[in-house]
């Protein structure tokens, strides 16, 4: 939603929706949510009097309107049934047939070190949009973002799937297990079981 604290009013379109464009949802759901600002103030004009321009939804709205509480946990439904879908698709399309079985089985070692890749995602995302490094933040648009979360989705895969080749775990999933189990975890198979 479009936030314009001058005159208290906006529309349920524009800038708030691009956070959620993404495909790669898990991936990019960070990165479009930080593409908003200067985009939406250039689409947008300023010295409005009460109402957007014309052909959109126009609420009176402000941090504590009515509007947006009550938008709120339509727009948050929709995204839940959003990624219902997308995992609709694959559970359909993992048990169509052997093939399918193979393309995503891809996926897995990225599952298996869920944890990992997603603390990765966020020191990126740290560096990439923040005043601590290259400050992207409202700097870039949807489809810069699209790119760049593929490019990151790619590099995990390949990676998680070369430390699984040679690790049980990957790092943050071991510190997880080695917390939860009070013990250190072995990080490699026994060699009796890698031969055998």
């Amino acid at each position: 939603m479009h936030n314009d604290h001058e005159t208290g009013t906006g529309s349920i379109v524009g800038a708030r929706s691009s956070t959620h464009i993404c495909p790669f949802s898990l991936t990019t759901g960070n990165l479009c949510g930080l593409t908003q600002t200067k985009a939406a103030a250039r689409r947008w004009p300023t010295g409005r009097t009460g109402e957007e321009e014309e052909g959109s939804l126009a609420v009176p709205r402000g941090r504590d309107s009515f509007w947006v509480h009550a938008v709120a946990p339509v727009e948050e439904a929709g995204i839940l049934a959003l990624a219902f879908a997308y995992l609709s698709v694959l559970v359909l399309l993992f048990h169509r047939n052997a093939t399918w079985r193979r393309r995503l089985g891809h996926l897995a070692p990225i599952g298996r070190m869920a944890l990992t890749n997603y603390l990765t995602q966020s020191v990126l995302h740290f560096v990439l949009f923040t005043g601590v490094g290259f400050g992207l933040y409202g700097e870039v648009g949807p489809a810069w973002c699209v790119g760049l979360a593929m490019i990151i989705f790619a590099v995990q895969m390949t990676f998680s799937k070369w430390w699984l080749a040679r690790y049980r775990f990957g790092p943050a999933e071991w510190a997880w297990r080695t917390l939860t189990y009070g013990r250190l975890q072995r990080m490699r198979e026994p060699a009796s079981a890698r031969t055998g």
